[in-house]
């Protein structure tokens, strides 16, 4: 059950508070308050997509915060499954803050979540029913995915095994589509790929030798120059005849024996010295490894060249890299062994297609009873709530028709049919005219399911779109009725609706300083009776007026008490 709702910086809303509570709560205002806007804000926490100009003007973010009461047991499973802690009332602090660069941050009970997290949490608590949803009662595709919410878990559970069943047997099907070949295209590209298979096997290839061949060549290409310069070196180092750096450093070593002893400055620098001596002999025999080993070294160049063209070649066609070649070959060598084994690949293929096959039609089969026996009765169930509903001699039926292949769903074609007069034949949805008609079907599937739904929270943004008078008294009874086994929030224009209330929340606007803002405030005693007459007669309010909403609001009460005590 939501029990609170706090939007800021939302469109034309500052800032705005609700507490709902058990029972219908009715949402009421003049056209252009922003009713919808407050439906607007439910469905954004609830993962729906927000564009920066939702942001008040003048603001840098929007920020929107339900709170929801939940029974233990979903609660614990959100938490084995999220981490998510909650305290002793089962509360659950949903939240979703917008700023203008387009990010959002989701928490709930003040732990950053994804907003997958988010929308999962609002799927099992909150359902929201606009005119938009009108719209997909209309399209054919929907009406199956509506029969089999009705059917529940035991459907859903067989659908998932289907699912699993399917993917594999596209994934064969798509295999021997795409995979045909015939003998002389298999032979083709069989000795084709012997031949690339062969190339790049006869080349030995090692990983890492690219970059070792890179030094190497690096190395040779300037052999004689790091030879003659390290000669240079070895040779100022000890054989200059003139004074080499060995001779200069013994004669300075020399002049600081006679005085180290006098002074600790001069003893350290003659250990500094001595140290130079020993880098400077280190460095010598460097030289002297370098140089045999640089003379000794019999690679030529041309080598080096030959076997890095040899893999670049190789890169050019298989690979950017030894590792992408390598790899390039296993699957060469793989798409051979299948070539070679084609026809009995093939007729495994086409065995492991056949047993899927049968699978899924005999799961197709169990799911298609199922649905026939659940339209049955939701067909009728909901005849019942239409008769309520002011269609006296409305006929509900969900027609399933066997298509010619199965699919995801299984084999069945749902269309849901009505007829809403008198010896009228049954027609799809598609033909109801009025959108008080297709207001009220739906209102009446929405209660249907309602039964078997775990959902707390049904909300209606002006369900009541299209109908009047006595169909609005009723409709306005069913919602109550309905709203003593879920918590409901209605967004009305129609007195006949607003009577039926638990609590009654007037939306308006005000305009301060040329900037306009929404507000919400909880009617009481006389103001209810103000609301309803001024949703009964317009913006003048006479003293008929204000009778026939007490008249009203008097009615619903005993209507609701005389239903409480028949229960």
């Amino acid at each position: 059950m939501l029990t609170y709702l706090h939007v800021e910086n939302f469109a034309l809303i500052k800032s705005l508070e609700i507490d709902f509570d058990h029972g219908l709560t009715v949402l009421s205002g003049e056209t252009g308050a922003g009713k919808s806007i407050v439906i607007g804000s439910m469905n954004a926490i609830s993962g729906g997509k927000l564009d920066k100009s939702m942001i008040r003007k003048g603001s840098d973010y929007a920020l929107i915060e339900m709170i929801f009461v939940l029974q233990e047991e979903a609660l614990i499973r959100l938490k084995e499954k999220y981490g998510i802690d909650y305290n002793h009332e089962q509360e659950l602090l949903i939240s979703r803050r917008f700023n203008m660069t387009g990010r959002s941050v989701y928490k709930v009970n003040h732990q950053t979540v994804t907003v997958g997290v988010v929308s999962e949490i609002a799927d099992m608590t909150l359902d929201i029913h606009s005119q938009h949803e009108h719209q997909s009662l209309l399209d054919q595709n929907n009406h199956i995915d509506l029969l089999d919410r009705y059917v529940g878990q035991g459907l859903k559970t067989l659908k998932d095994d289907l699912y699993m069943d399917y993917k594999a047997y596209k994934k064969l099907t798509k295999i021997v589509e795409e995979d045909y070949l015939t003998v002389d295209d298999r032979k083709r590209e069989i000795d084709f790929l012997k031949f690339e298979i062969n190339e790049i096997q006869s080349a030995h290839l090692i990983e890492g030798e690219d970059e070792t061949l890179s030094k190497e060549f690096k190395l040779l290409s300037n052999r004689n120059k790091i030879l003659q310069k390290l000669l240079g070196v070895e040779q100022r180092l000890t054989q200059n005849p003139e004074m080499n750096l060995w001779e200069w450093i013994g004669h300075i070593l020399r002049d600081f024996e006679g005085i180290r002893h006098l002074d600790e400055e001069i003893e350290d620098m003659a250990i500094m010295m001595a140290q130079i001596e020993d880098m400077v002999r280190d460095l010598n025999k460097h030289v002297e490894n370098y140089l045999e080993a640089l003379e000794a070294d019999d690679q030529s160049l041309n080598e080096v060249e030959e076997r890095i063209h040899i893999i670049n070649t190789l890169k050019s066609k298989y690979g950017h890299s030894i590792e992408a070649i390598l790899a390039a070959l296993e699957e060469k060598e793989k798409r051979l062994k299948h070539l070679e084994n084609y026809e009995i690949d093939l007729e495994k293929n086409k065995e492991a297609i056949q047993k899927l096959t049968e699978r899924l039609e005999t799961k197709c089969e169990k799911i298609s009873r199922l649905r026939q026996k659940a339209a049955k009765e939701i067909g009728k169930n909901i005849e019942t709530v239409l008769v309520d509903l002011n269609f006296a001699d409305a006929k509900m039926e969900i027609n399933i028709e066997k298509l010619d292949e199965f699919g995801q769903n299984g084999y069945d074609q749902v269309t849901f049919l009505i007829s809403t007069n008198k010896n009228e034949s049954v027609q799809p949805l598609t033909k109801i005219a009025s959108g008080g008609e297709l207001s009220r079907v739906m209102l009446a599937i929405k209660s249907v399911f309602a039964e078997m739904d775990q959902i707390g929270t049904l909300v209606f943004d002006e369900i009541d779109s299209g109908i009047s008078g006595r169909t609005a008294q009723k409709v306005g009874e069913k919602m109550s009725i309905l709203a003593m086994h879920r918590q409901i929030i209605c967004i009305t224009h129609l007195p006949q609706i607003s009577a039926m209330a638990d609590q009654h929340y007037l939306i308006e606007k005000s305009e301060s300083q040329n900037r306009i803002e929404t507000f919400v405030r909880p009617l009481k005693g006389a103001e209810i009776f103000q609301e309803l007459a001024r949703l009964i007669g317009g913006v003048k309010i006479t003293e008929n007026t204000l009778e026939s909403a007490k008249e009203m609001k008097e009615q619903a009460t005993a209507i609701k008490e005389a239903y409480i005590n028949k229960a």
